[in-house]
């Protein structure tokens, strides 16, 4: 297990961030993601406090353009040079038509997740399975692949379960899951099999009951381009015992406004018109997330949990 350079852990957490240029200049067909600018120089301004970062897919958004990639490893070359930078796969790094993934889309432009696999040498147990976990601190980390089948008879599947199962909570008292799709989403996204409701459902049907029966403390996701946080939840109804959701997937690309007219029940906080980034910072008892405003580097929403 990693020990923490200091008395609590403190981990920057984002997703969907992509880069940008100064100059404005526009080398892909995705364009940029120019709001990644004030997150990266948000993450260097609490880099000497900092352990670790977590980015939850959405990665460079080369979709094909290995210039792209160099791009954004230029922009975070102070991070990921310092401190471990881990990730987690999205769609625009694996998803493409008959490669044996959960969509048929084509949101990677054909990179199928090989330079992703190639520039992020994760501990991963074999090649296109990019699910893991690990111990940093007091917490042990687990993340998934949602562009890859989840259902029970599925080798991801059968790893989540195993793995959750073996971690020893008195050694990492906290317990954190991550995906890029959210298993929770405020959302009118429901035409598609990929759009954020049906994917969320199937999360819901296949994982939750995992995530309830080995206890997860918080859940993290990306994808739809906005922040928010539930209360702990299980099958969509708040409770003492559930998991608490946070989406983090305001990092830089464009923000996503097609949110429900009416929140859902187990929604605690909203916020779909600024992008930032996540802190969260831990000892063996108490837990704080908290969400930070690119714009005015200060804190809009706060989570503590304590054991």
């Amino acid at each position: 297990m990693c020990v923490c350079v200091h008395l609590s852990c403190l981990f920057l957490v984002l997703a969907d961030m992509g880069s940008g240029q100064v100059d404005d200049s526009v080398q892909s067909t995705d364009g940029q993601q120019q709001p990644s600018l004030n997150t990266t120089r948000l993450l260097d301004k609490y880099l000497p406090e900092t352990d670790l970062v977590l980015h939850i897919g959405d990665i460079s958004y080369a979709n094909g353009y290995s210039s792209v990639w160099e791009e954004f490893f230029d922009q975070v070359q102070s991070v990921a040079s310092s401190v471990p930078y881990m990730v987690c796969i999205g769609n625009h790094e694996r998803d493409y038509p008959n490669t044996n993934g959960l969509f048929n889309v084509t949101d990677s432009a054909g990179e199928c997740g090989v330079p992703y696999e190639n520039r992020f040498a994760m501990p991963t147990p074999a090649p296109d399975q990019p699910w893991y976990g690990f111990d940093y601190g007091s917490a042990h980390f687990v993340l998934m692949s949602t562009e890859h089948f989840f259902d029970p008879t599925s080798p991801q599947y059968q790893f989540l379960d195993a793995h959750l199962k073996s971690v020893d909570r008195s050694r990492t008292p906290w317990l954190i899951f991550a995906g890029h799709r959210p298993m929770y989403v405020d959302s009118t996204g429901d035409k598609h099999s990929d759009s954020q409701q049906p994917v969320a459902k199937l999360l819901r049907t296949y994982l939750e009951p995992l995530l309830h029966e080995y206890k997860v403390d918080l859940a993290l996701w990306g994808h739809h381009h906005l922040y928010h946080r539930s209360c702990p939840v299980y099958q969509e109804v708040c409770l003492d015992q559930g998991t608490v959701h946070v989406l983090v997937a305001m990092g830089g690309h464009d923000l996503s406004d097609n949110v429900e007219s009416s929140n859902p029940a187990w929604l605690e906080y909203l916020d779909y018109k600024h992008w930032g980034m996540t802190r969260l910072t831990m000892n063996s008892t108490t837990l704080l997330f908290e969400y930070i405003h690119n714009d005015d580097g200060m804190v809009h929403d706060k989570l503590v949990l304590t054991k």
